[in-house]
């Protein structure tokens, strides 16, 4: 039934280049919307990371002066600010 429809529709050559074109436009539609989604998804993935690994230098950076500080403080034999840590 639907395919009898389908038939008698589009048997004319001009209906059958318009079916074509809009079948081609749709699908290239679709799949720019599709790319387009993926590269966006990257993009934020890729800030993201970056993102957290500029917070984990920020925290290696912290602990390394807090250690250098204890460090210095045990070899100079002074009480050091437990409260930093």
């Amino acid at each position: 039934m639907i395919f009898e429809w389908f038939s008698t529709v589009f048997s004319e050559p001009t209906e059958q280049a318009k079916l074509f074109t809009v079948a081609i436009s749709t699908t290239l539609a679709v799949a720019l919307l599709l790319l387009n989604q993926w590269f966006i998804r990257k993009r934020d993935k890729k800030e993201r990371t970056i993102e957290k690994l500029e917070e984990l230098i920020g925290s290696v950076r912290e602990f390394y002066s807090l250690g250098n500080e204890v460090n210095r403080s045990l070899n100079l034999n002074k009480n050091y600010d437990e409260n930093l840590i």
